[in-house]
Protein backbone atom coordinates (compact mmCIF):
# COMPACT_ATOMS: atom_id res chain seq x y z
CA UNK A 1 0.00 0.00 0.00
CA UNK A 2 2.87 2.36 0.80
CA UNK A 3 4.39 1.67 -2.60
CA UNK A 4 1.19 2.64 -4.38
CA UNK A 5 1.12 6.00 -2.61
CA UNK A 6 4.74 6.78 -3.42
CA UNK A 7 5.33 9.26 -6.22
CA UNK A 8 8.46 7.52 -7.43
CA UNK A 9 10.67 4.76 -6.13
CA UNK A 10 14.35 5.67 -6.35
CA UNK A 11 17.64 3.94 -5.75
CA UNK A 12 20.95 5.45 -4.85
CA UNK A 13 23.88 5.58 -7.27
CA UNK A 14 26.43 2.83 -7.80
CA UNK A 15 26.31 -0.90 -8.25
CA UNK A 16 25.33 -1.66 -4.67
CA UNK A 17 21.56 -1.67 -5.24
CA UNK A 18 21.91 -3.89 -8.32
CA UNK A 19 24.12 -6.35 -6.46
CA UNK A 20 21.80 -6.42 -3.45
CA UNK A 21 18.69 -6.86 -5.61
CA UNK A 22 20.39 -9.61 -7.62
CA UNK A 23 21.48 -11.45 -4.48
CA UNK A 24 18.05 -11.25 -2.83
CA UNK A 25 16.24 -12.19 -6.06
CA UNK A 26 18.60 -15.13 -6.54
CA UNK A 27 18.10 -16.30 -2.97
CA UNK A 28 14.30 -16.05 -3.19
CA UNK A 29 14.31 -17.60 -6.65
CA UNK A 30 16.44 -20.53 -5.59
CA UNK A 31 14.55 -21.15 -2.36
CA UNK A 32 10.96 -20.38 -3.36
CA UNK A 33 10.94 -19.68 -7.12
CA UNK A 34 9.87 -16.13 -6.24
CA UNK A 35 12.53 -13.86 -7.74
CA UNK A 36 10.00 -11.68 -9.58
CA UNK A 37 8.98 -9.21 -6.88
CA UNK A 38 12.55 -8.14 -6.10
CA UNK A 39 13.45 -7.79 -9.78
CA UNK A 40 10.27 -5.82 -10.47
CA UNK A 41 10.84 -3.46 -7.54
CA UNK A 42 14.42 -2.93 -8.60
CA UNK A 43 13.40 -2.14 -12.18
CA UNK A 44 10.63 0.18 -10.99
CA UNK A 45 13.09 2.07 -8.78
CA UNK A 46 15.77 2.59 -11.46
CA UNK A 47 14.08 5.64 -12.92
CA UNK A 48 13.79 4.07 -16.37
CA UNK A 49 10.81 4.91 -18.52
CA UNK A 50 8.15 2.25 -19.02
CA UNK A 51 9.70 0.89 -22.22
CA UNK A 52 13.10 0.41 -20.57
CA UNK A 53 11.51 -1.09 -17.45
CA UNK A 54 9.39 -3.46 -19.53
CA UNK A 55 12.33 -4.50 -21.71
CA UNK A 56 14.62 -5.05 -18.73
CA UNK A 57 12.03 -7.19 -16.95
CA UNK A 58 11.28 -9.24 -20.08
CA UNK A 59 14.98 -9.93 -20.57
CA UNK A 60 15.52 -10.69 -16.88
CA UNK A 61 12.66 -13.20 -16.75
CA UNK A 62 13.72 -14.84 -20.02
CA UNK A 63 17.29 -15.37 -18.80
CA UNK A 64 16.12 -16.38 -15.32
CA UNK A 65 13.66 -18.89 -16.74
CA UNK A 66 16.26 -20.38 -19.08
CA UNK A 67 18.70 -20.69 -16.18
CA UNK A 68 16.12 -22.50 -14.02
CA UNK A 69 15.21 -24.86 -16.88
CA UNK A 70 18.89 -25.60 -17.45
CA UNK A 71 19.54 -26.34 -13.78
CA UNK A 72 16.44 -28.50 -13.44
CA UNK A 73 17.38 -30.44 -16.56
CA UNK A 74 21.01 -30.85 -15.50
CA UNK A 75 20.05 -32.18 -12.07
CA UNK A 76 17.35 -34.49 -13.41
CA UNK A 77 14.47 -33.10 -11.39
CA UNK A 78 12.33 -32.34 -14.43
CA UNK A 79 10.13 -35.32 -15.28
CA UNK A 80 8.67 -36.10 -18.69
CA UNK A 81 5.22 -35.12 -17.41
CA UNK A 82 6.47 -31.71 -16.27
CA UNK A 83 8.35 -31.17 -19.51
CA UNK A 84 5.26 -32.10 -21.53
CA UNK A 85 3.05 -29.74 -19.55
CA UNK A 86 5.58 -26.94 -19.95
CA UNK A 87 5.81 -27.48 -23.70
CA UNK A 88 2.02 -27.50 -23.93
CA UNK A 89 1.92 -24.17 -22.06
CA UNK A 90 4.46 -22.41 -24.32
CA UNK A 91 1.97 -21.24 -26.98
CA UNK A 92 -0.25 -19.81 -24.26
CA UNK A 93 2.73 -18.11 -22.66
CA UNK A 94 3.58 -16.56 -26.01
CA UNK A 95 -0.03 -15.42 -26.50
CA UNK A 96 -0.10 -13.89 -23.02
CA UNK A 97 3.21 -12.11 -23.60
CA UNK A 98 1.90 -10.72 -26.89
CA UNK A 99 -1.34 -9.54 -25.26
CA UNK A 100 0.64 -7.94 -22.44
CA UNK A 101 2.83 -6.14 -24.96
CA UNK A 102 -0.26 -4.78 -26.73
CA UNK A 103 -1.65 -3.50 -23.42
CA UNK A 104 1.73 -2.06 -22.45
CA UNK A 105 1.96 -0.07 -25.70
CA UNK A 106 -1.33 1.70 -24.99
CA UNK A 107 -0.67 2.40 -21.32
CA UNK A 108 0.65 5.73 -20.09
CA UNK A 109 3.75 6.02 -17.93
CA UNK A 110 1.95 6.64 -14.63
CA UNK A 111 -0.64 3.92 -15.20
CA UNK A 112 2.14 1.46 -16.10
CA UNK A 113 3.88 2.14 -12.79
CA UNK A 114 0.63 1.73 -10.86
CA UNK A 115 -0.22 -1.56 -12.59
CA UNK A 116 3.32 -2.83 -11.95
CA UNK A 117 3.05 -2.04 -8.25
CA UNK A 118 -0.51 -3.42 -8.04
CA UNK A 119 0.66 -6.67 -9.60
CA UNK A 120 3.44 -6.87 -7.01
CA UNK A 121 0.92 -6.30 -4.21
CA UNK A 122 -1.37 -9.00 -5.67
CA UNK A 123 1.53 -11.46 -5.95
CA UNK A 124 2.47 -10.75 -2.36
CA UNK A 125 -1.10 -11.31 -1.22
CA UNK A 126 -1.27 -14.64 -3.06
CA UNK A 127 2.00 -15.76 -1.48
CA UNK A 128 0.77 -14.78 2.00
CA UNK A 129 -2.51 -16.63 1.54
CA UNK A 130 -0.68 -19.71 0.24
CA UNK A 131 1.72 -19.60 3.19
CA UNK A 132 -1.14 -19.25 5.65
CA UNK A 133 -2.86 -22.32 4.20
CA UNK A 134 0.44 -24.13 4.64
Amino acid sequence: AALLGARRLTLGPGRGPALAAGAVAGLLGGAFNANGPVASLYAAARGWDKRETHAALQLYFLVSGLWVVTLHGATGITSRAVLGAALLALPFLAAGAWAGWLVHRRMGEERYRRVLLLSLAAAGAVLLVAAARG
